[in-house]
């Protein structure tokens, strides 16, 4: 895929956007888990909500580290 930016770089937004709105929902579950933590459901819903919360974080991630990685040039083998 070729980029057509100065540096290369890019945002890809559909994690990017994914991501944000599953951390988004992810954290409310945890509140509303922790809220409800003496019924048998609020300790489902904790769980699931920190299950989402890390998948969302790891979708935001993906769509920003082509931005903040490092700039790593491949090495050259030695010609034989």
């Amino acid at each position: 895929m070729r980029k057509n930016n100065r540096t290369g770089k890019r945002l890809r937004l559909t994690p990017l956007i994914l991501g944000g709105y599953a951390a988004f929902l992810g954290f409310g579950l945890i509140v509303i888990g922790l809220s409800e933590m003496k019924e048998g459901i609020g300790i489902v819903r904790l769980l699931i909500g920190i299950g989402m919360a890390g998948f969302g974080l790891l979708g935001i991630w993906d769509g920003v580290h082509d931005l903040v990685g490092t700039d790593k040039k491949p090495e050259q083998a030695p010609a034989s």
